[in-house]
């Protein structure tokens, strides 16, 4: 495989990467980096078709299962625009919006196909990450107004949140990778406490809390005994009392969500954070109702919300269920879900499988990066917004990607050893 395909992907996903972490890109930039991405991923392809790479190492794809659901799962969604209504562009808009499940085991391949290990671009991201770290906290000093205004953080708090989770992982999966108690663990996991600090503390995206303590449980499940695990999420749930005690903007934004869902509960249908949440999870769940058990299609997705708010007058308008299991049950129905679930499974069991063949450390991370995910895929449209789809199709990659790397290294060197056996008998 030719040295340039590889370091115009490399570029081009670097790139993408660091803009998304750094935080002060426009979409038009992170656009711009995305179509820049998606030709690095065919120059390399190309190349690695006319070199016939991909046949001739086969151990690449040692643990390819582990994204075989989210193929299916773009599968699904395509051929369900056969029982969707016309126009066909409407469900290929929603195709296109979930481009991250073609695109991400795309990108899986790619990194394998190359010569530079995943740990090169996670320190990238990593250093990425820190700058946009030290920019959020800059923000909260200086106001970024003049000449600063096109260098401003960008983003809502939710796709804040998630960047700086991820970024949380990412410093905690450092971490490991050093040596125990040097300095660099320990500023690794210094600017973990940092990010963590600003989600909870200064930030007001309530799904950000919720990531931020997953990928601290998850953390701490790994790096300590059995006997210690139970102390440990009990040390994490009181932390977190703690914050909401002593400061109170997480206490006023946890307080006003347990109000909102209460008035939900009672039958008052009030367009607040939570309530339109709830409510529009009912969208959904009607439609299973209706016998609509292998959904109603991509390309009826948007119609279906519409008859909902007819027959419900109550329900408020939306073109976004704001939950990507709602978004699969409602486009795929029962097996929508049963797959979008298994985009969380699979990883999970191939690692599990294989602990013995990969590091704690690539184990932990993605782990890390999917409770993440699974947050916000439980409060948020995870991959059909903007701003959290470009994040994922970084980090997920990344993580998999990871395993997948220490998996082949170990599968030949299996390999070698069975060769070598035969070769003395």
């Amino acid at each position: 495989m030719s040295r340039f395909a590889e370091r115009i992907f490399f570029f081009s996903f670097i790139v993408f990467g660091a803009l998304n972490f750094i935080r002060v890109s426009p979409n038009g930039l992170i656009s711009l980096a995305f179509v820049l991405l998606v030709l690095g991923i065919c120059i390399l392809a190309l190349d690695a078709l006319m070199h016939r790479s991909i046949f001739r190492m086969p151990a690449h794809w040692a643990g390819y299962y582990i994204f075989g659901p989210w193929l299916m799962l773009f599968g699904a969604l395509s051929v369900s625009l056969a029982w969707s209504s016309p126009p066909t562009i409407t469900g290929l808009s929603i195709l296109f919006e979930y481009r991250p499940l073609l695109l991400i085991p795309v990108i899986i391949g790619c990194l394998l196909l190359n010569h530079r290990s995943p740990e090169y671009v996670l320190r990238w991201m990593w250093i990425s990450g820190t700058i946009g770290l030290a920019v959020v906290y800059v923000h909260r000093l200086v106001p970024f107004e003049g000449i600063l205004y096109p260098i401003r953080p960008r983003g809502s708090h939710i796709i804040g949140g998630m960047i700086l989770s991820l970024y949380v992982a990412l410093s905690l999966w450092l971490s490991l990778c050093q040596p125990l108690r040097s300095r660099a663990a320990w500023v690794s996991i210094a600017c973990a406490l940092a990010a963590s600090v600003y989600v909870v503390v200064l930030d007001s995206g309530r799904t950000g809390y919720l990531q931020i303590a997953s990928v601290w449980i998850v953390y701490l499940f790994f790096v300590l005994p059995p006997n210690r695990r139970w102390i440990a999420l009990i040390g994490v749930v009181l932390a977190l009392l703690t914050v909401f005690t002593v400061f109170e903007l997480p206490r006023q934004r946890v307080g006003l969500a347990l109000h909102e869902a209460q008035m939900f509960f009672a039958g008052e249908f009030e367009p607040t954070s939570v309530g339109l949440r709830l409510q529009w999870l009912l969208i959904p769940i009607q439609s299973l109702f209706d016998g609509y058990w292998f959904g109603v299609g991509a390309g009826d997705y948007q119609s279906a919300i519409d008859h909902a708010m007819q027959v419900r007058p109550q329900l408020f308008p939306t073109d976004n269920l704001h939950s990507e299991f709602a978004n699969m049950t409602l486009m795929l129905g029962i097996p929508g879900f049963l797959l979008y679930a298994g985009l969380f499974i699979m990883p999970l069991a191939v690692c599990y499988r294989a602990r013995d063949r990969i590091s704690l450390s690539a184990h932990c991370l993605m782990v890390m990066v999917m409770s993440t995910l699974f947050v916000s895929s439980l409060f948020n449209s995870a991959l059909k917004d903007f701003g959290e789809k470009n994040i994922l199709m970084v980090m997920v990659p990344l993580a998999m990607s990871l395993v997948l790397s220490e998996l082949r290294s170990t599968a030949g060197a299996q390999h070698r050893e069975r060769s070598s056996a035969v070769g003395h008998t």
